[in-house]
């Protein structure tokens, strides 16, 4: 049920209907180095998860491909992290439903998870903004102790 909710939520159904070859095809255009970096964190991905704890388990075989083909087709490659992104869509999700998902997640205006994994983590700042008005609304005690401990808003330190 939860993988239908996200499908809908994310609209990445439609995307995969409008778009049947991306995935296959995106497969073949990833980078011998991102390739290298995916294969690097694929081993400390939920390492205590048995559907993705060896390289011939089905889930670790479907994670590698996803990050292949999001890698493949554009411009930020593969970055640590979205092993993590990726592995919880695979949980309730297909293969190839969770690759649609992962690009919403990552490319749609609604989302842009992308701006974390980009060279410079543009879109960092806004998110720790987020992170910050989330804790001072639903956590008030704890955003108290986060300024009283250290000096200024959460996303003030974490950002240069």
């Amino acid at each position: 049920m939860r993988g239908l909710i996200w499908q809908k939520a994310l609209d990445s159904s439609s995307m995969m209907a409008r778009f049947p070859a991306i995935f296959q095809r995106s497969l073949d255009e990833v980078s011998l180095d991102d390739a290298n970096r995916i294969d690097r964190d694929l081993k400390r991905t939920f390492p205590t998860d048995p559907y993705f704890t060896n390289p011939r388990c089905r889930g670790y075989q479907q994670l590698r491909r996803v990050l292949l083909a999001y890698a493949g087709m554009n411009k930020v490659g593969y970055c640590q992290g979205m092993n993590f992104v990726a592995g919880t869509l695979l949980l309730f999700m297909q293969e190839e439903e969770a690759f649609w998902a992962f690009v919403q997640l990552m490319e749609s205006p609604q989302f842009m998870l992308k701006g974390l994994y980009d060279k410079d983590s543009s879109d960092l700042p806004r998110y720790l903004h987020l992170v910050d008005a989330y804790l001072a609304r639903h956590c008030p005690a704890l955003a108290r102790h986060f300024v009283r401990s250290l000096p200024g808003a959460p996303s003030t330190r974490a950002v240069p």
